[in-house]
C-alpha cells in the first residue's frame, strides 16, 4: 500500500526511540535514533498511516490558514508589544505616524506604507525601551555603552 503522504526524517544521536509528529502545517516528521534504517522507518510509518491520516484530516487541529503567515495592518488585527496584543485600528486622519493609546492608531492613508510606519514605531520604541537597560547594565558591570558610528 502506498502513502498519501510525505514524511521527513530528523535523526539524532541521542535519540533512543522512533517517534512520528505531525505538526500543526500537515509536516509528518519522524525522529529517529541514527542507527535505524530507512526500510525500518518506512515499516513503521506504514504501520501507522492510519493514525497519521487521521491527525492530518483532524477538524480542527490542523486547518490551514486563510491567509499566508504575518499580520494584516487592517481593522481589528492585533500586534504584539510589551508581551501583550493590542488592536489595530486605521483611522481616517493627516498623521504620518503610529499612535498608541491601548491600541495602535494607524493613519489608514498610508496604505501599503503602513507595515514601514508600524517597524519605524517598534525600532524607535527599542531604542527608548532598550538602550538604557543596556546603558544600566553596563555600568553595574563596569563598563559603558559606547555610541556607535551611523551605519557601523
Amino acid at each position: 500500500m502506498s502513502l498519501d503522504f510525505e514524511y521527513t526524517i530528523k535523526r539524532s544521536a541521542k535519540r533512543k526511540r522512533l517517534t512520528i509528529r505531525v505538526e500543526r502545517d500537515c509536516a509528518v516528521v519522524v525522529h529517529a535514533p541514527v542507527d535505524v534504517s530507512e526500510e525500518k522507518i518506512s515499516q513503521i510509518v506504514e504501520a501507522k498511516q492510519r493514525w497519521i491520516r487521521e491527525k492530518l484530516n483532524h477538524p480542527q487541529k490542523y486547518v490551514k490558514p486563510l491567509h499566508p503567515p504575518g499580520k494584516e495592518l487592517v481593522n481589528g488585527e492585533s500586534a504584539l508589544y510589551l508581551r501583550r496584543h493590542y488592536r489595530i485600528e486605521l483611522v481616517d486622519c493627516r498623521d504620518q505616524q503610529v499612535r498608541f493609546k491601548q491600541k495602535f492608531i494607524i493613519p489608514e492613508w498610508l496604505g501599503a506604507g503602513r507595515r514601514t510606519v508600524l517597524r519605524e514605531w517598534y525600532q524607535q520604541r527599542a531604542k527608548e525601551k532598550i538602550l538604557p537597560r543596556v546603558e544600566l547594565l553596563a555600568k553595574k558591570n563596569g563598563g559603558r555603552l559606547c555610541e556607535c558610528p551611523a551605519g557601523g
